[in-house]
């Protein structure tokens, strides 16, 4: 043997073709056979196959060719050679198969397919080799296989269908998906195989995944790459987020090695799906576009593996905003759905739940630590786009907070939505503080931004900032250098900021020695700045901390908000009630705090007894020009001092200079109670609410009084203790005094309107006498002129006349806003509602009988919270909570609990009570949520432990009574604005009750109220209609209810088709309400046809995410589309059935329209639907008759578009009449003129939309072969119409009888014509036109 091998080699060096066919020729092929087995494994065999090849190239050696490559290929296949001379081998071989015959090549490939079949881990006889086979064979023309004449093309057809339905081994997928890559694929063949290599995915071991996905991605670059992703996911979902995707809420920590094992290979997945992003492939730009179909349908893109994929993709540049944009459009998608599910059993009932996406984050952060660098940065990313930023990534990567602070300051100081990403800074400061102050030069940069971005978003970074300078000295430096200079800015709004900004401070200065600060006050005199000293004795390096640093910090603060005192009135305003709010915070800066205001107090109090007022109110206000300016708030800087002089008799009762504010403020009220209007210059007769500057300067003269006023009521408020003597008297009295100015103000108002009112008249009666003298003088001047006057010439004597009497627009004064803060009013209505002990109960009694003082407090209270929840921010600070639980646990049992009660003490002080709790409600529910229970336990009494259903209860049965009281008895506004109020606290009390412990209590109350109860007016009835349709619609399924409504409607307006009409049954609904029920009606059939579409649209998702869909759980899903479909169109049917009755109902022209919008969302709905099952059915599978379309497609043709056809004639007759009546022809023309102008819009649409869906109905038979034409019409809409058609009969005979008299005569007539004048002209007679109308 080694001599033929040397022989072969020696001619084959030598180029020696010739002598060597004729050598190997002459060889047995047993002996070849012998040597190719013994020496195949051996490095130096490839060149021996390479001088064989080249011997046996000839046709009389193709069959000993074939046995000895068949030989080569089973003895490497039984030795299980892999290595690279034997790849050579192949590659060799594979150079030679053009040169085979056709016979030989299928005969390769069979014995391919039979490898193949055995699921040898030895690829290399046949990965390399049978692409390249069936590539030859493609070539060929004509191939016979199994008696069989073909086409080469036609073979590998044949032959890749017989490769995929063989069952493979697991340990050949990946070299066949390589084998595959070189084949030449058609669309089809390529999907075949595709669908063949990922079913087995679920059968490889994590180990398996990253290789074979590696090549998968590669054989899928270009197209069906969607099915491989949609198969990872279920692959990783079930190894590793099963307990997300059960909902299971455990967090135990990953133990298993199958499960560590997954999270790896997942790790390495996702590289290798970066790599190709890199590449870019076309495959990741046609998974990113399929997604967006799958929007609608968001628990799919949310998945956590699918939510990875995409976070380490955004990183690539061309897949960033489609990614967000794929993410936060399913995030979106997926809280609205909740939102809807919430307010529909239906839709809740048919849709499954969604995912928790906080658990997912946290999943894939968690997964992500270690070497997923990619879906951290993505991660960091997305944070922006959603406007948050997880906690555990920051905790576990802290290289990773520079960059996310850096792009919160970009964020701030480049973007629009500011206030969103300062949010997020704080959040992330407060949370890692340490790691803030880490990378303390985005800190410094968000300082400097507070001169740059608006009002709102400064004080959401000082908030940031300063908790922060609490632990870094040198950020409280620059942050009070910088407001230094932003003091003395040129903007108001930023020198508003920098007094927020030192106030903010002042309430984290700790100050313990206050005689140390008066030290500290007295060297301070010399000018130098506080600041400057304190700087330089940091940089002495002492050894002693310095004592003074706070107190010399918060003098050095006081001192410049002095300066504060030659700022605008409304910036002094703030300073006085951030200064109360500083000292509530931090009680140690009362007395420096009220040193300050004092000295600025002074400038305008008058220490005589004698003198009256105590307040010098020339000082506070002068004229320039024409207007009139506050030089002192005197209101708020009283209040300010009020608040603190309390505060020091708290906290030090000996203290003398407490004894001199108190003196001083008892003075203030003494005097205060003597003073009368002509203290103030108030009765002179000047009239108030005129224009002129020293009418203005007395209004502001009055407006302060007023708040001074409240400010010592307010005063002796919150003074007032057990040792206090005669408070009550002092404020009854100081109430006196506030009343007469504000009837003085109300009477200035009034007499200013009586004085236009006379004016008026006089123009008039002057205007009517001008009338008569041009009425005259126009007809003077038409009979000497013949000329009539013009409407549009006037006399010069009117005009002169009217710029007289109309003059400049009367001021209207308004009282001003009250300055009473939430301790005062929570004290002030313990006084008077409750039993208090700090006074007795002869003093406080007499308070609580007055009536305009419970008016005034609680109207006070009712505008402090209305201002309260129009403040941002509030969840944050949880003082305003506890305000409005103090003032509920007073209101509550007090007023509302028994309401009856107190209606007849003061109807205007319930009115407000009730409002009150309103607001408080509403406050609670929508910034502190999460403290409902606690509240409501709180203010009604209950145990906490309870459910919210529970502690709910109380309140909705107490509700529901106040609803049913009774308001024939009592014709006053402000009782039916109690039940408009009782009824709006009701329906947020139901929204609060969880989707998953509803109750048919409220629901049974609703309904017994509808049945056995009247409204008196119309907004009380929308209320309640709202409320109780919108109920039932969120608690039940059904929709006996709205046929109810429709029935009594129809009983009180009547019927178009003038059917027989049922007995009303629900009371609530008569002639002054059925209007607003219909409405409520419409609004809530509109609600389910919005959800109809939302979960068409779903459908179509879910469908499209079922086409790749396989294995075991595919018939489930399947059942689950088939389920939700028939559940569409069942919900469809009930609807039209509903819209029948709808659109029979004799409706007003004002009302039609309401109708029409339904009609016309119903069709849009149909529409949507029909284009679904069109896309869905196919002649084999005609999908829409298991989904019971076919009734749907019945009842519109039958049912609905008859009604809609009669509801269009009955509303053109409508019109038509009220055109042709004279009364309601004058007095509505133009209003009938737009109504008509917009119905004509809204029609046109929905006949467009009815023909819209005749049109896909008869695509969707063609399509089918299904015949559904049938159920639907020609419409009629589009028809032209005889109005009157017996009418119109009757007057065409009468006319036809009288033309045919005429005709006769006519007829006659001209026969005598033409005898006599046939001498005279012999032209023939002219025929006359007879017309048959006139």
């Amino acid at each position: 043997m080694q001599q033929i091998e040397k022989q072969v080699q020696a001619y084959g060096q030598t180029r020696n073709i010739t002598d060597l066919q004729s050598y190997v020729d002459s060889i047995d092929v047993d002996e070849i056979k012998l040597l190719i087995k013994k020496r195949v494994n051996y490095a130096d065999f490839s060149a021996f196959w390479n001088y064989l090849l080249q011997a046996l190239d000839t046709e009389r050696s193709q069959d000993k060719r074939y046995e000895l490559v068949t030989t080569c290929i089973n003895e490497i296949k039984d030795r299980n050679i892999n290595t690279p001379h034997t790849n050579s081998v192949i590659t060799r071989l594979c150079m030679e198969l053009p040169k085979f015959s056709t016979r030989h090549l299928m005969s390769l490939c069979l014995l391919c397919m039979q490898f193949i079949q055995q699921g040898d881990v030895t690829e290399a006889c046949w990965r390399e080799l049978l692409p390249e086979v069936l590539n030859v064979l493609t070539e060929r023309q004509h191939v016979e296989f199994n008696l069989n004449e073909m086409s080469g093309v036609q073979f590998k057809i044949q032959y890749i269908n017989s490769l995929c339905m063989l069952d493979w081994s697991t340990n050949i997928v990946t070299p066949l998906t390589v084998m595959f890559m070189e084949m030449p694929l058609s669309k089809e063949e390529h999907l075949q195989v595709t669908h063949k290599l990922v079913s087995y995915l679920e059968k490889l071991t994590p180990q398996e995944i990253p290789a074979f996905v590696y090549q998968i991605l590669r054989f899928c670059r270009n197209q069906n790459s969607r099915l491989v992703f949609h198969k990872l996911q279920e692959y990783f979902g079930l190894r590793i987020y099963m307990n997300i995707l059960s909902n299971d809420s455990s967090e135990d920590t990953i133990s298993d090695t199958l499960d560590e094992e997954s999270i790896q290979a997942e790790s390495t997945v996702l590289y290798h799906i970066y790599q190709t992003a890199l590449l870019g492939h076309e495959s990741i730009k046609d998974y990113l576009s399929s997604l967006k179909n799958f929007t609608k349908s968001p628990e799919f893109i949310l998945h956590p593996f699918q939510l990875s994929v995409l976070l380490t993709l955004s990183t690539v540049t061309f897949c960033e905003d489609k990614v967000f944009e794929l993410i936060r459009q399913s995030i979106s998608r997926s809280f609205r759905e909740d939102l809807k599910k919430s307010e529909c059993f239906w839709l809740r009932d048919l849709v499954p739940e969604t995912l928790d996406l906080e658990n997912t984050f946290v999943k894939i952060i968690q997964n992500s630590l270690n070497d997923r660098d990619l879906v951290i940065q993505g991660l960091v990313n997305l944070s922006f786009v959603l406007l948050g930023v997880g906690t555990v990534l920051v905790k576990e990567k802290h290289h990773t907070a520079h960059t996310i602070l850096q792009k919160l300051y970009n964020h701030i100081v480049l973007g629009n939505n500011i206030v969103q990403y300062v949010d997020c800074f704080r959040s992330f400061a407060l949370k890692f503080t340490y790691i803030t102050l880490e990378n303390k030069s985005c800190v410094l940069q968000l300082m400097d931004s507070l001169v740059s971005v608006p009002e709102y978003c400064a004080e959401a970074i000082l908030d940031t900032v300063i908790p922060l300078t609490k632990v870094s000295p040198t950020l409280r430096d620059h942050l009070i250098l910088l407001l230094r200079k932003a003091l003395y800015s040129r903007s108001t709004e930023t020198r508003y900021v920098a007094v927020r900004g030192f106030l903010k401070v002042l309430t984290k200065l700790k100050i313990q020695n206050l005689t140390a600060l008066s030290q500290i006050n007295s060297s301070s005199s010399s000018g130098h700045s506080v600041l400057t000293q304190i700087s330089l004795h940091r940089s002495g390096h002492s050894s002693q901390p310095s004592v003074f640093s706070n107190e010399a910090l918060c003098l050095e603060v006081l001192n410049i908000l002095r300066r504060c005192y030659m700022q605008q009135t409304d910036i002094r305003s703030k300073l006085y009630e951030g200064l109360n709010d500083a000292v509530n915070q931090n009680s140690d800066l009362a007395l420096p705090v009220l040193n300050v205001l004092w000295s600025q107090f002074l400038k305008y109090y008058n220490d005589d007894e004698e003198t009256l007022p105590p307040i010098d109110f020339s000082k506070i206000s002068i004229i320039r020009d024409v207007d009139v300016v506050i030089q002192e708030p005197i209101g708020q800087l009283v209040c300010a001092i009020n608040f603190l002089v309390v505060k020091i008799q708290e906290l030090e009762d000996e203290d003398t200079n407490a004894k001199k504010f108190v003196d001083t403020f008892e003075s203030m009220c003494r005097r205060l109670i003597k003073c009368e209007l002509t203290h103030f210059d108030l009765d002179d007769g000047t009239n108030l609410a005129d224009i002129l500057p020293e009418c203005k300067k007395k209004v502001a003269t009055l407006k302060e009084a007023m708040r001074l006023y409240e400010c010592l009521i307010g005063y002796k408020i919150w003074s007032w203790n057990k040792s206090s003597q005669s408070h009550a008297q002092q404020i009854i009295a100081l109430f006196q005094g506030y009343f007469r100015l504000q009837h003085c103000a109300k009477n200035a108002t009034k007499l200013k309107q009586k004085v236009d009112k006379k004016k008026k008249d006089l123009n008039k009666t002057t205007q009517q006498n001008r009338n008569t003298q041009r009425t005259q003088t126009s007809q003077q001047n038409r009979t000497t002129q013949g000329q009539p006057q013009t409407s549009q010439q006037q006399d010069p004597n009117d005009r002169q006349n009217e710029n007289v009497f109309k003059g400049p627009k009367a001021i209207v004064i308004k009282t001003p806003p009250t300055i009473l803060n939430f301790p005062i009013l929570i004290k002030f209505l313990g006084l008077l509602h409750e039993n208090v002990t700090w006074t007795t109960a002869q003093q406080a009694n007499l308070l609580k009988v007055k009536h305009d003082i419970h008016q005034h407090v609680m109207q006070a209270t009712a505008f402090q919270l209305q201002q309260l929840n129009t403040r941002k921010g509030l969840e944050r600070n949880k003082e305003y909570y506890e305000y409005c639980r103090d003032i509920a646990k007073i209101i509550y049992p007090r007023c509302i609990h028994r309401l009856e009660e107190f209606l007849e003490f003061d109807i205007t002080t319930a009115n407000l009570a009730v409002e009150c709790f309103n607001i408080i409600l509403n406050i609670v529910c929508t910034n502190y949520s999460a403290e409902l229970k606690t509240f409501l336990c709180a203010v009604g009494g209950g145990d906490s432990h309870n459910d919210i259903f529970t502690c709910l209860m109380p309140y909705l049965e107490k509700y529901q009574k106040l609803f049913e009281l009774d308001d024939s008895t009592l014709d006053d506004q402000e009782f039916k604005n109690i039940l408009e109020t009782v009824g709006n606290t009701l329906t947020l009390l139901i929204s609060q009750i969880p989707v998953n412990l509803q109750n048919t209590k409220h629901m049974d109350w609703m309904k017994m109220f509808a049945t056995k109860h009247t409204v008196g007016t119309k907004n009380i009835a929308k209320l309640f209609g709202k409320l109780w349709l919108s109920t039932y619609m969120r608690t039940r399924s059904t929709l006996s209810l709205f046929e109810d409504v429709i029935s009594d409607s129809q009983s009180v307006l009547g019927t178009i088709s003038d059917e027989t009409e049922a007995p009303v049954t629900l009371k609530i609904i008569n002639e002054l309400t059925v209007e607003t029920f219909i409405e409520c009606l419409a609004s809530v059939i509109k609600i389910l046809l919005d959800n109809i579409d939302w979960m068409t649209n779903r459908l179509r998702a879910e469908y499209g995410v079922l086409v790749y869909a396989e294995g075991s759980g595919l018939e489930k899903k399947r059942e689950k589309l088939s389920n939700r479909e028939r559940s569409v169109s069942c919900q469809l049917c009930l609807l039209m059935s509903l819209m029948e009755q709808f659109c029979n109902v004799k409706v007003s022209i004002a009302l039609s329209r309401t109708v029409i919008d339904s009609v016309l969302s119903l069709y849009v709905s149909l529409n949507s639907l029909s284009k679904y099952f069109i896309s869905r059915s196919s002649k084999v599978n005609p999908v829409f008759q298991n989904a019971r379309f076919e009734c749907v497609v019945k009842l519109a043709g039958r049912q609905v578009a008859p009604a809609w056809d009669r509801f269009i004639l009955f509303l053109e007759q409508n019109q038509l009449e009220e055109n042709e009546n004279p009364q309601t022809k004058k007095k509505n023309s133009s209003n009938l003129k737009n109504k008509v102008l917009k119905e004509t819009k809204s029609i046109p649409k929905v006949v467009h939309e009815i023909e819209q869906f005749s049109k896909f109905i008869i695509q969707l038979s063609n399509k089918t072969k299904c015949d559904l034409t049938g159920y639907i019409g020609a419409g009629t809409t589009r028809d032209f119409r005889i109005r009157d058609l017996r009418n119109v009969m009757e007057k065409n005979k009468t006319i036809d009888t009288t033309h045919s008299d005429d005709d006769t005569n006519d007829q006659l007539s001209t026969v005598r014509e033409t005898d006599e004048d046939s001498t005279e002209d012999d032209s023939p007679p002219k025929k006359r036109k007879i017309s048959l109308f006139h």
